[in-house]
């Protein structure tokens, strides 16, 4: 399943932070990059902490699927100790599909972050484009999952007994182990995986949703 990448760096002191800020600073209209100091001002009226190193970025025009042009702000940020591209949104009104932000994401670490890490000091975490059902939901959850999904009535959802009771046993085993697995995702991944309608696999996910919070309210005040 396509998803967002994520690009995160964690400095060993905001020494080098500054550092990667001057040098993306200096290179990026080598790249056709285009500082947008004036939104970052903006953005940092509303910040509580107005001392926290933000940077925004005008991507060049760059072509993706289907000979498509796309062109996109990247703000990278300091959250929690670590730098990390917090959003990426379209310069054009709308939104980028998973392929088009990520594309944008891979530009800017090529052109502006890698060549600088290989003299400074950070650890990167960079995630992939893909997830598989697994990752997402971890494996004992998943197969859980995909065991309701191989025999459900894919008219019907959840409402068979047998259905059912494979249905709740994923939605039990996922709040036990805590996973991961979100109400989007759920739905993506019924869709575009298993084949199942938008309606059926939307009552399934907030079907999931309410489950996971009945449970969570049993836990809190019933739960021993």
């Amino acid at each position: 399943m396509e998803v967002f990448q994520e690009l995160k760096l964690k400095p060993k002191s905001t020494k080098e932070i500054d550092l990667l800020f001057e040098k993306i600073t200096q290179k990026a209209s080598t790249f056709n990059w285009t500082l947008k100091n004036d939104f970052v001002d903006n953005y940092k009226k509303n910040m509580a902490e107005k001392d926290k190193k933000v940077i925004c970025l005008m991507s060049p025009k760059m072509q993706v699927k289907n000979n498509k042009d796309v062109q996109g702000y990247v703000w990278l940020g300091e959250w929690k100790s670590m730098l990390e591209v917090f959003n990426i949104v379209p310069v054009k009104s709308g939104s980028l599909s998973y392929s088009e932000y990520n594309e944008i994401l891979k530009r800017f670490y090529e052109e502006l972050i890698y060549p600088e890490i290989k003299t400074l000091d950070f650890e990167i975490t960079y995630t992939k484009p893909h997830k598989s059902i697994d990752d997402i939901a971890g494996k004992e959850v998943a197969k859980a999952l995909k065991l309701f999904s191989d025999f459900a009535n894919k008219s019907t959802g959840n409402s068979h007994p047998m259905d059912s009771e494979r249905w709740k046993y994923f939605v039990c085993l996922a709040h036990k182990t805590k996973s991961e697995l979100n109400v989007e995702e759920l739905v993506r991944w019924l869709k575009e995986e298993e084949g199942w309608s938008d309606d059926k696999a939307w009552d399934l996910g907030l079907d999931y949703e309410y489950s996971l919070d009945l449970l969570e309210y049993y836990d809190s005040n019933f739960g021993s």
